[in-house]
């Protein structure tokens, strides 16, 4: 994706959850973070966003495979708004960044995606190795 095109993408994910794993956006700097939503894109003028994204940090391995065990069995993208209700140990932070910070994003759409995005599949869900 190119600088618009990631722009313009986070800002339709506006009000909408999307599940950890799912979203990746990388900064200047080499940080990366999986979004949950956009909370405040503004005006293209703006120069700061307020994206929400997922706090894996408390989270081990083991944490991850129960995680991702709840996360395919998820079929409404909005009970991801409440990140304790797939592990005690998720959270989420805001991240208050520059426009121009942010390089490019990955939309993750392999053997990673939950089974409830992709029900007219066969059964993919997470990987739980």
């Amino acid at each position: 994706m190119d600088f618009n095109t990631t722009h313009e993408h986070l800002k339709i994910l506006e009000g909408s959850f999307l599940p950890p794993f799912c979203v990746e956006v990388f900064l200047t700097g080499g940080a990366s973070y999986f979004v949950q939503t956009t909370l405040s894109w503004g005006k293209d003028s703006d120069d700061y966003a307020m994206l929400r994204v997922w706090d894996l940090r408390l989270l081990n391995a083991e944490d991850l495979n129960t995680l991702k065990k709840k996360m395919n069995e998820t079929h409404n993208r909005s009970e991801y708004g409440a990140p304790w209700n797939f592990h005690p140990k998720l959270d989420v932070a805001n991240l208050h960044v520059p426009k121009s910070h942010i390089l490019y994003c990955v939309e993750w759409h392999d053997r990673d995606l939950p089974i409830a995005l992709a029900q007219d599949r066969k059964r993919i869900g997470f990987s739980l190795d």
